[in-house]
């Protein structure tokens, strides 16, 4: 009886395609297994391929595009050859597995060594075809993607994850999607079937991973999925097991996998060799940095914009974040961006990521460089600053000081009796107060001629302030800044926001301009770009100069001006941090992709507006506009989640006038 190890290390050893298809059609229990370690010397660093080298000289080894498999025989010859390099990955890594886990459960030993022989029957199968076509194997370069992914694993319910669960799952699509192009397209039935029955196969050898994959799986991971995610190990994640352009829902029942996991599966983000941007959501950034205390209240408006990273990031990048959004709200997003990018839920999951590009907190803080030096050397662009600059970054005395913006900083009696002795009567003796460390638009308040007492007060109660001219504003508008992390500084279009009818607290902003009231506003505010873009500037050189680098945005007021269209305000804040504009931007964007156009308006909804609605709840105020706005209504946070705020976008239709009169002075401050 020949010994069943034999067989392995001849197809990790064996150069040639008769090594690679070794044992095949002779059944597990006609071998004799060695209790014990198989691998001897070890594992190998690469299974033998000296006899599969073919002559690559003629060949691009691109992957075939379907335009060129449309007309292209060689073409539909490298696809066929990717598709037996996989399956001759799929027989070396098993074999692998096989060695290295010689006292894993018999069932499963027996189960995965027919796996094994089902891939060497489809690489045999493909040889054959794609030789038709006039492609020999080795003819396009071999490459060891599944064996470099899989051949450290330390255990089977990682080799499951990775192998039946990721590469097997990902083929389901690619069988199923070009076994009908085949058909349809090329009138290839002989391929065609090869693949189908490629397809079917792999629905059972994903089902024998499902399987083990329950039993062994971690039972306080959560999820499935969270599971399944946690099981993976570098280079993979959840968007490998997935095809790139077609998901069949349908081939995973097939294979028993849960709906849930399946509905997972569909939306899930990873990177499929990008180096990603880690994003993390911590919008009290400005509070820990002066020392404050975040109210409850305020942590649960924070819980609420959470679900608002889902439109951030690309679908190669990372968001930490303990809090995903439910499933529902997810595919709606998905449906929308077409990506969304991996959500990790803590620091520690984050081990099998070796490499990120960027940090890309909401704004940085001493909490977020706690969380960059936990990730040690994984930054390649790890921020470049000192911490201690934060401090003056978010603090508007600062920005006053260096950008030279009319009003004053007052720190003590020697300020405030200096700025009464220099303010002129011509500011029309109206007055902002704001906190030097207030955030958006906390603190904030209008006085009319202020006596010097009154000011002392102040100065008293919060031992420094602000004060600058009031303007009778015609709108806010924020333009968005980037410094990338190889010195260019990328400027986004200015965008028009709104506030309360106070003035001070953000309740949404314009998506672009077309076909909206604010449209020929937003002209104006450009054709005067040599008036506020040099101020700008120097903020960017500022924070340059401090070795900063990421995204901030810049506050700006279209304020009333006597006799003429208005004038501008270059600045009112410089926020060193993400902000909601940006937000609103990445929405538009998404908006735009999806439906053709992003024209329209992004609003956020407090406990106030339900009142004013007549809701009862968030889901009910969600239901009242899509009642009114059918599927121009885009939820961008969930309604069911939301305690204190919701966020929506509304894209207009030649109609902003009546959504303008609809939403009211909660959002557009008249």
């Amino acid at each position: 009886m020949e010994s069943g190890e034999n067989i392995l290390l001849r197809i990790l050893n064996g150069g040639s395609l008769a090594d690679k298809l070794a044992g095949s059609g002779v059944a597990f229990d006609e071998f004799f297994w060695r209790d014990g370690p198989s691998l001897g010397s070890g594992i190998p660093e690469v299974p033998a391929r000296d006899g599969l080298l073919g002559d690559r000289s003629a060949l691009d080894s691109g992957f075939p595009k379907l335009s060129e498999l449309r007309v292209s025989q060689s073409a539909r010859g490298r696809l066929l050859h990717y598709f037996a390099n996989h399956e001759l990955l799929a027989i070396e890594t098993m074999a692998l597995t096989l060695l290295k886990f010689p006292d894993a459960p018999e069932e499963f030993r027996r189960g995965l060594f027919r796996t094994l022989q089902d891939e060497q029957r489809h690489l045999r199968a493909y040889v054959t075809r794609m030789e038709a076509y006039g492609v020999g194997l080795g003819a396009v370069p071999l490459n060891l993607y599944f064996w470099e992914s899989l051949k450290a694993v330390r255990t089977p319910l990682e080799f499951v994850a990775g192998m039946s669960l990721t590469f097997e799952q990902a083929n389901l699509d690619f069988a199923y999607e070009f076994s009908r192009f085949f058909e349809k397209e090329l009138s290839d039935d002989r391929t065609a079937n090869l693949l189908r029955e490629v397809h079917d196969d792999e629905v059972r050898h994903v089902g024998h991973g499902w399987k083990w994959f329950q039993k062994w799986k971690n039972p306080d991971a959560g999820s499935d999925y969270e599971a399944y995610q946690g099981s993976l190990t570098f280079p993979l994640t959840p968007r490998r097991a997935r095809g790139t352009r077609l998901f069949s829902t349908d081939s995973r029942i097939l294979a028993g996998l849960d709906p849930g996991f399946i509905r997972e599966m569909k939306v899930a983000g990873g990177s499929r060799g990008q180096i990603p941007d880690l994003f993390w959501f911590n919008p009290a950034c400005e509070w820990e940095c002066s020392g404050g205390r975040v109210s409850a209240a305020m942590e649960q408006k924070i819980a609420d914009f959470e679900p608002l990273v889902a439109w951030l990031g690309k679908e190669e990048d990372v968001i930490l974040s303990a809090n995903k959004p439910d499933l529902d709200f997810l595919e709606q997003v998905h449906a929308i961006r077409g990506i969304l990018p991996e959500w990790v839920p803590e620091v520690r999951h984050l081990g099998r990521v070796p490499m990120f590009k960027n940090f890309r907190p909401w704004g940085h803080s001493p909490e977020s460089f706690r969380v960059a030096e936990a990730l040690g050397p994984r930054f390649q662009a790890p921020p470049r600053f000192a911490q201690a600059s934060l401090k003056d970054w978010y603090s508007k005395g600062y920005w006053k000081r260096m950008l030279g913006t009319p009003g004053a900083v007052i720190r003590t009696e020697e300020d405030l009796v200096s700025w009464i002795a220099q303010t002129v009567e011509s500011s029309g003796g109206e007055w902002i107060l704001k906190s030097e460390s207030g955030l958006s638009g906390r603190g904030h308040q209008r006085v009319i001629a202020p006596t010097i007492e009154f000011l002392r007060n102040r100065l008293k109660r919060s031992g420094s302030f602000v004060i600058e001219p009031f303007y009778e504003k015609i709108a806010d508008f924020s333009v968005q800044y980037e410094w990338t992390d190889t010195g260019e500084l990328l400027q986004g279009q200015p965008r028009i926001f709104f506030t309360d009818p106070s003035g001070f607290s953000y309740r949404g902003s314009c998506l672009g301009s077309k076909g909206l009231p604010e449209e020929s506003l937003l002209e104006k505010i450009l054709s005067v770009e040599a008036d506020w873009r040099p101020v700008h500037l120097r903020a960017a050189e500022v924070l340059r100069s401090g070795g900063f680098h990421g995204n901030f945005g810049i506050d700006c007021l279209w304020a009333k001006d006597e006799g003429k269209a208005g004038r501008v305000v270059p600045v009112i804040e410089v926020n060193v941090r993400n902000t909601m504009g940006r937000v609103a931007i990445e929405i538009e964007r998404s908006l735009r992709k999806r439906f053709g156009r992003g024209d329209g308006y992004w609003c956020l909804v407090s406990g106030q507006d339900l009142l004013r609605a007549g809701a009862s709840g968030f889901v009910e105020f969600e239901q009242k506009l899509k009642e009114r706005f059918g599927s121009r209504l885009v939820a961008t946070t969930p309604s069911s989640r939301a305690k204190s705020t919701w966020t929506f976008a509304l894209l207009a239709e030649r109609d902003a006038e009546q959504i303008r009169e609809t939403l009211g002075s909660a959002f557009f401050g008249f």
